[in-house]
């Protein structure tokens, strides 16, 4: 919106998605209602379809809104057009409002029983309302937009980046064993066809920044001893370490490589940027601190100083909100 070329990477399938969509700032208001039209028109007459691969489907939707779902899904057209991206992130926007389940911000079952309240078709259309009124306002501020954004679904630590060339960099990584994002994100992932199976869902998982849902056959969780990572790093991993060892029952007993590997996936992140920033260029992170097993671990602190040691200049570190979890907010 401010006339900048913009680039950007994402791993999630939905998540670029919805940056796509999100910065398609041409698209038609007009198009997009008639393109819902069209798409609503045909799913209405089509009989119900199978369902996703997901063991809990019939748990997580009533009997009529699956086949609602169902009906909608098959309709939608191939995504060869801005229109038909459009329409695959309004559908995606549903699956959550429409179940049984809800983000807060972790996929979870409602505590209380729901009614279903509007149906699929009127979600949809209502969506597509609000995201017709968004473009008008965009539209609005036509005379600032800058070239169309350029968003690659891939891995931040291995995309091809133009060396030396980006003024600003924003990002804001996984928290340490903050949010098992492929399991928050199921439901996008299968009804939108992304992932066909279970095996599917474990190869997306594998290939993202670690947290402790890495199964324990990893290979990368067998460097959970290195301590080049940071100078700070290591006590932390054994007070880690003898924690989970005193408490006798944790979830996982190797939390320590889980830790290791989550800022050892990282460091690629960070010399990826740093060769694709020009001189004096700025690069923003969004992250935050993180208590395991009744350990601190000060992922915001670490991360800046393993970017120090990377070549970075640290200008400040800003609290952007204080979190009500019972975590210390210093460390020495």
């Amino acid at each position: 919106l401010r006339g900048h070329r913009a680039l950007g990477v994402e791993l999630l399938p939905p998540a670029a998605l919805a940056a796509r969509v999100k910065t398609r700032f041409e698209l038609s208001p007009g198009r997009l209602e008639a393109a819902v039209r069209r798409w609503v028109a045909r799913a209405r007459r089509r009989a119900p379809g199978p369902l996703p691969f997901l063991r809990e489907t019939l748990r997580q939707f009533s009997a009529p809104t699956l086949g609602d779902l169902t009906r909608l899904r098959d309709a939608l057209p191939p995504p060869d057009r801005p229109e038909a991206e459009a329409l695959r992130l309004l559908f995606g926007s549903v699956l959550i409002p429409a179940s049984r389940l809800h983000r807060s911000p972790c996929l979870g079952y409602r505590r209380r029983p729901v009614d279903d309240g509007p149906d699929p078709f009127e979600r949809v259309e209502a969506a597509a309302g609000a995201m017709a009124r968004d473009l008008e306002a965009v539209a609005r501020d036509r005379p600032r937009w800058g070239p169309p954004a350029v968003v690659q679904e891939g891995d931040a630590r291995t995309a091809v980046l133009p060396k030396g060339r980006i003024d600003l960099a924003i990002t804001s990584p996984p928290y340490v064993n903050g949010m098992d994002y492929v399991m928050n994100y199921k439901l996008d992932l299968a009804w939108l066809g992304y992932a066909n199976s279970y095996a599917d869902l474990a190869e997306l998982r594998r290939r993202e920044v670690a947290c402790d849902n890495l199964p324990r056959s990893d290979p990368g969780l067998a460097a959970g001893s290195r301590t080049d990572l940071d100078p700070w790093l290591p006590p932390i991993l054994r007070e880690i370490r003898t924690n989970v060892a005193r408490k006798g029952s944790y979830r996982r007993d190797d939390m320590d490589s889980i830790v290791y590997r989550y800022f050892a996936d990282l460091v690629p992140v960070l010399e990826n940027v740093r060769r694709s920033l020009r001189p004096r260029a700025r690069w923003i992170v969004v992250v935050g601190d993180s208590l395991l097993a009744g350990t601190y671990v000060p992922g915001d602190l670490l991360l800046a100083r393993m970017a120090r040691r990377r070549g970075f200049r640290i200008l400040g570190i800003e609290v952007a909100r204080v979190r009500r979890s019972g975590q210390r907010r210093s460390f020495a």
